[in-house]
């Protein structure tokens, strides 16, 4: 099965959690670059070449960060399984309902608190492990 880790990472956290979920899948990795004044966005790989999309972002005011909300409507139609990830520091919020509203419903769903993100592994493996 062939899979992509792609995502959006303001502050590095959320690029930390993606390199850690692809490493275990031996997945591909995407890293989406946004422009916050223009919301213009580039992402390298084609996500209809992948079984699996796996699509992770920062939390930003309760929601997923737009640039992730973009890649999402934009990829609808051509992604065929997704599952979800985000880094949050307070609260998730709409996030993952957000994510199934611009996609499809997710395989699975990882959150990752900030103060978290170095004793995520047993997380991140058990989200992996459905996915093999």
């Amino acid at each position: 099965m062939k899979i992509l880790v792609t995502y959006y990472s303001k502050t590095g956290n959320t690029a930390k959690i993606a390199e850690k979920i692809a490493r275990e899948l031996k997945a591909d990795l995407d890293v989406t670059s946004f422009n916050e004044k223009t919301s213009e966005m580039n992402f390298n790989k084609e996500v209809d070449k992948y079984d699996l999309v796996i699509v992770g972002g920062p939390v930003q005011a309760f929601n997923l960060h737009p640039a992730m909300q973009i890649y999402l409507k934009k990829n609808k139609t051509k992604i065929n399984r997704v599952a979800f990830f985000c880094t949050y520091s307070l609260y998730v919020g709409n996030t993952f309902k957000t994510m199934k509203n611009l996609s499809k419903v997710p395989i699975a769903e990882l959150k990752i608190k900030s103060g978290k993100l170095n004793s995520s592994e047993n997380q991140i493996k058990e989200f992996c492990r459905g996915m093999r």
